[in-house]
């Protein structure tokens, strides 16, 4: 299901008048699947520049991501931390940041949670957009660029829904 409620409202064009009559479009389009993508794709007149959809582990949104890279079309993985102080969570709800798995993974390079899961996000191609308010936690998300985790970190837990 759509977040938004009317087809129109999902593809928001930005235009910025860079000379007389030359106009430069950048489109942004947010929604919550595939097939919401291919609803806005079939009557968008501006292709949408960036698709913004929930990524994390525990979301991979792989087929979205790869019909997005099909059109040439920016995917942007928002709560890549997967919003661990969101107001609707649920008790017991399991947290990416305390997950074992991916905490294992930050102590085998020296990273935090959060580090390996935006660095996660980088390796598969994705703009990241990970948000928080605290200067050392920004400091920290930003110092991802010296670890790779390509070899098994995150491809053995691939099967496990992680």
């Amino acid at each position: 299901m759509c977040v938004c409620a009317c087809l129109y409202a999902r593809v928001m064009c930005v235009c910025v008048h860079v000379c007389m009559h030359v106009c430069v479009c950048v489109c942004v389009c947010v929604c919550e699947g595939l097939y919401c993508m291919l609803q806005v794709m079939s009557i968008a007149r501006i292709q949408p520049a960036a698709l913004q959809c929930e990524s994390h582990p525990y979301l991979i949104q792989s087929k979205l991501i790869a019909h997005a890279a099909k059109y040439n079309i920016v995917f942007q993985a928002y709560s890549p931390l997967g919003s661990p102080d969101r107001p609707w969570a649920k008790p017991g709800e399991p947290s990416l940041l305390d997950d074992p798995r991916i905490t294992q993974i930050g102590q085998r390079y020296g990273k935090t949670a959060a580090q390996v899961l935006i660095r996660f996000q980088i390796e598969r191609g994705v703009c990241v957009l990970p948000k928080s308010v605290t200067e050392a936690r920004i400091k920290a998300n930003i110092d991802v660029s010296e670890c790779a985790l390509s070899d098994l970190s995150f491809t053995e837990y691939a099967g496990a829904g992680l």
